[in-house]
């Protein structure tokens, strides 16, 4: 026989225990679960879930909200000891073969893994989930009635119809209130001017120009960043389009949707926070 060395019974031990009792981050993952299921996710091009999960279960029971995983988001979690991060943005997109403290985005991981935080990231299941992101922006174009996708409709962002009963304007005003912006970029169709009344209006939290354009008779197209030629081409079809910045279409729902509903599924042990490091990295000046 050969005696196994301390440090190994001691990862046996929590191998073998771990999945018997529920930890913070089981916790908040079933709680996610509930909001995002992960079979809403594009999982065709997006990574959703488990990002990493630490052996180090603290325990703190304090849980950070975020659209990005930053650094200054990281000393954010560890000032506030956080055991568990949802962020919305996958720190880890593509695969990786190794892990080094020399590669910044590694460098995060592995510094929040050392200080017992596991992170989750929802990203396109908490878009398309009833309730979600997209319904979210959607609610916001006055005067509308959600139009419901067909079954076997392929998934095409939140579409809307306000049925003439608002303006161009209106829904800028509307969007800058919601969004808590001062300023967005308006390209507007040849046919169209600030008073001209709404029909449909597609919405795509993010950069949701491949979403958007999947919506035929749209008034307006709504998302944080599209490219040049797309505009161009959206406004050579007569569509307007009304973009904010990428995270300024998702941002807000951390503190309005998001925090609410997953304070209210955790128990009263659990502290629930939306990260104040956490910003949009553009600023127009």
């Amino acid at each position: 026989t050969c005696a196994l060395p301390i440090s190994t019974v001691s990862v046996l031990y929590w191998f073998t225990t771990r999945r018997f009792k529920m930890t913070d981050f089981s916790t908040v993952i079933n709680a996610m679960e509930q909001i995002a299921p992960l079979k809403y996710a594009d999982t065709t091009w997006d990574n959703v879930g488990i990002m990493v999960e630490t052996p180090l279960n603290k325990g703190s029971k304090k849980v950070m909200l975020t659209i990005d995983f930053t650094e200054k988001v990281l000393k954010e979690c560890i000032e506030k000891e956080i055991s568990v991060l949802v962020a919305y943005h996958p720190p880890i997109f593509r695969a990786m073969k190794c892990l080094k403290l020399s590669d910044h985005k590694q460098m995060l991981l592995l510094t929040a893994l050392a200080h017992g935080m596991s992170i989750y990231s929802p990203h396109s299941a908490l878009d398309a989930a009833p309730g979600g992101i997209n319904e979210w922006l959607g609610s916001a174009v006055p005067s509308s009635t959600r139009v419901e996708p067909e079954p076997e409709e392929a998934y095409r962002g939140e579409l809307v119809d306000a049925k003439g009963n608002c303006s161009i304007e209106d829904v800028i005003n509307a969007f800058k209130s919601h969004l808590k912006l001062e300023h967005m970029r308006l390209a507007l169709a040849d046919t169209h001017d600030l008073k001209t009344k709404v029909g449909r209006v597609a919405l795509c939290a993010g950069s949701g120009s491949s979403v958007v354009k999947m919506n035929k008779n749209c008034t307006l197209y709504i998302t944080g960043e599209m490219s040049h030629h797309d505009v161009l081409a959206a406004n050579a079809a007569g569509v307007s389009v009304l973009l904010s910045e990428h995270t300024c279409t998702e941002r807000g729902y951390l503190e309005a949707r998001l925090h609410p509903r997953i304070s209210e599924l955790l128990t009263k042990e659990f502290t629930v926070f939306v990260s104040q490091s956490d910003a949009n990295p553009i600023n127009i000046v």
